[in-house]
């Protein structure tokens, strides 16, 4: 078996049928499907039963959810359910975008031998697909020290790789200790791999993202959270560039951003390990994180549910898309230029892309001023603590302009 392709999936029925189809229809056969299941109570299994005649496709339910996708992950990794000599880990409400997909990753590791394969990610907004590929950014194969910043930067924002088995098995990337956070946690896993293994590119091949409106519930589980990310702090002791890359994470950005909680993470993580040591370090961290939890968890549920009510669902965000004309981007990043292609592929005329933070970019102000030229502010992120900020600033306008952003009305959040 050369491929093992994971799909860990939660009450995304209709999604996960899409990403297993991508699957199915691939040219390159050599490879299994484990469909992990998370204690999902909607229609998953018997949709899942329309693949696992093929027996290349493998049904495992967990009987207790455990939350996140590493996790599951990490579970079928410790029982031995992986037989492929190279690990993909597929999210249900992803797909691959073209049949060849597998073929040419195949291919590439047979001529360049790569423990890490490396391609680029596209963005589906409903059933539009928007593409960038990264050709001239990086070579077909290389080492991560050789990577100039901006490739180094292409590689943590805008791809997705394939893993050599032996290599999680070798450095236990998924070790128990540090899940939690999907998005953080493979920063932190290829800030290890990339120092070590063979890297290659392969172009023309796109996993494509989706948008799932049910998607963010999970991260606010604030304990889980304030643990989560102060035991990659202990990880970090051990290697100086992991250390500097938490570093940064800790101090720029809030530790529990996709929460909307800031709990000043380094601040307080630094000060238990310089007081405490790091035997105790991780009893000390759970014991602050469940303080936090008891202190702020009923609070953070409901600023997410006044957050949640701010945003529009899909229905909402059609009809808005399709009855206005003028556009403003207004972006936080490199997801702004597919937002603006969308738009333009929808016949739509963008006015300006809007950056607060860029210079020679227009901002708040110039939306403000322009608001009579403009149908609609587009926030192109896909940050809620970003998504939130702008919605708040719009609010002065949002009675005469639409806002709408990447992610959508969870209309089946309730305050717990």
């Amino acid at each position: 078996m050369f491929f093992t392709i994971t799909v860990a999936t939660y009450n995304r029925s209709n999604l996960l049928r899409r990403c297993l189809n991508s699957i199915k229809k691939q040219t390159f056969s050599d490879y299994e499907v484990i469909i992990l299941d998370d204690c999902s109570s909607d229609d998953t299994a018997s949709v899942v039963q329309e693949y696992t005649s093929d027996k290349r496709f493998r049904y495992i339910r967990f009987e207790k959810n455990l939350g996140f996708a590493n996790r599951t992950f990490y579970e079928a990794q410790k029982k031995g359910y992986f037989n492929g000599k190279y690990i993909f880990e597929c999210a249900d409400d992803d797909f691959l975008n073209e049949e060849y997909f597998l073929e040419n990753v195949y291919a590439n590791i047979k001529d360049e031998k790569a423990e890490v394969v490396l391609f680029d990610i596209g963005w589906c907004y409903f059933d539009d697909i928007v593409i960038k590929w990264n050709i001239d950014a990086l070579p077909k194969l290389f080492s991560y020290k050789d990577l100039k910043e901006k490739e180094k930067s292409i590689i943590v924002t805008k791809m997705r790789n394939i893993l050599k088995k032996e290599w999680i098995e070798r450095y236990d990337f998924f070790n128990e200790e540090a899940q939690g956070c999907k998005d953080v946690y493979f920063e932190y896993s290829n800030e290890l791999i990339f120092q070590y293994a063979r890297l290659s590119y392969v172009p023309h091949i796109t996993y494509v993202g989706g948008v799932s409106p049910n998607a963010r519930a999970k991260y606010l589980d604030l304990y889980q959270w304030i643990v989560t990310m102060g035991m990659y702090f202990d990880g970090a002791k051990k290697e100086k560039l992991i250390w500097q890359k938490l570093h940064d994470i800790f101090t720029s950005q809030a530790v529990c951003q996709n929460a909307l909680v800031n709990w000043h993470g380094k601040e307080v993580a630094d000060v238990l390990y310089s007081l405490v040591g790091k035997e105790k370090y991780s009893k000390y961290l759970r014991d602050i994180a469940q303080i936090y939890s008891e202190c702020f968890q009923d609070e953070l549920n409901r600023e997410y549910d006044r957050f949640n009510k701010m945003l529009l669902n899909e229905e909402e965000t059609l009809r808005v898309i399709e009855n206005s004309n003028s556009f403003v981007v207004y972006s936080d990043g490199f997801m702004s230029q597919y937002v603006k292609e969308y738009l333009i592929r929808k016949k739509k005329h963008v006015l300006f892309v809007a950056d607060d933070y860029k210079e020679g970019f227009l901002g708040f102000q110039d939306i403000v001023a322009r608001k009579q030229e403009i149908d609609a502010v587009f926030i192109a992120t896909s940050n809620i603590t970003y998504i939130r900020d702008m919605l708040f600033k719009l609010s002065v306008i949002n009675s005469e302009v639409n806002i709408l952003s990447l992610i959508l009305r969870d209309d089946t959040w309730k305050i717990p």
